[in-house]
């Protein structure tokens, strides 16, 4: 009869660590699927270079998906290049003849960097002289 209860016992202290170490799973499995893989960006505007050559300004964010969100977009107008003693032309994304709307979907994987951009940068004050207009 002493056996029995312990036997028991045993189970019992096996049925709530087993429950604890599910549960345990579970919440780990939560975590990373809402804050896994998040970058959070230090300041508004970022530049975003593709595997293609392309560069993108604006405001990043990651969506939990494949792709990240960029909004107030802006790009190099062709022929211009970043040099810090060149003019920098961006265009206003929208702006062109089949009217896009502010925002883009860039695939992760086409991503090579992402680069968070000052106050001083050129690209950030040619924004706001954008803005101000």
């Amino acid at each position: 009869m002493f056996g029995a209860t312990e036997e028991k016992k045993g189970t019992k202290g096996y049925l709530i660590l087993s429950s604890v170490i599910v549960l345990f799973l579970i919440l780990v499995s939560v975590w990373s699927f809402f804050f896994a893989g998040k970058i959070s960006f230090s300041s508004d505007y970022q530049a975003v270079f593709l595997d293609n050559g392309q560069v993108y300004f604006g405001a990043i964010f990651n969506e939990n998906t494949d792709y990240y969100r960029l909004t107030d977009v802006y790009y190099l107008q062709s022929g211009y290049n970043m040099q810090a003693d060149s003019d920098v032309a961006l265009v206003k994304l929208g702006k062109e003849m089949h009217g896009p709307e502010d925002e883009m979907f860039i695939s992760k994987q086409h991503i090579l960097f992402i680069e968070d951009l000052t106050e001083e940068s050129k690209v950030v004050q040619a924004i706001q002289t954008y803005k101000k207009q």
